[in-house]
């Protein structure tokens, strides 16, 4: 096995954790296997959480005094790691969530 990581990350203009959270999983379970997500609610808003991947992470980062989102997955698996973009971008288009990608990606 070759040592590489697949990093991509976008904003995308959503900061409410439920519908993020639905959106994350909706999509992330489709393309790999989720071992676990951890959660932390920031006083008085605002959040930010990790799933785990057998094969990485995701990270979100709330900004919701902006209304944003910054989300980025880093994973070793290329093929999963497109499918779970190509996913997301659908889900973000049919809930009418506009997404940006970072310009730093690979």
């Amino acid at each position: 096995m070759i040592a590489e990581i697949f990093n991509c990350s976008c904003w995308i203009n959503c900061a409410n954790p439920d519908i993020i959270h639905q959106l994350i999983d909706a999509t992330l379970n489709k393309s790999f296997n989720v071992i676990g997500m951890l959660k932390h609610n920031f006083t008085p808003y605002g959040f930010t959480c990790i799933w785990l991947l057998s094969e990485s992470h995701l990270a979100v980062h709330s900004f919701p005094e902006e209304n944003k989102c910054y989300i980025e997955l880093s994973s070793c698996n290329c093929s999963k790691s497109k499918e779970f973009w190509t996913a997301f971008r659908e889900r973000c288009r049919i809930e009418s969530i506009n997404i940006v990608f970072d310009e730093r990606n690979d």
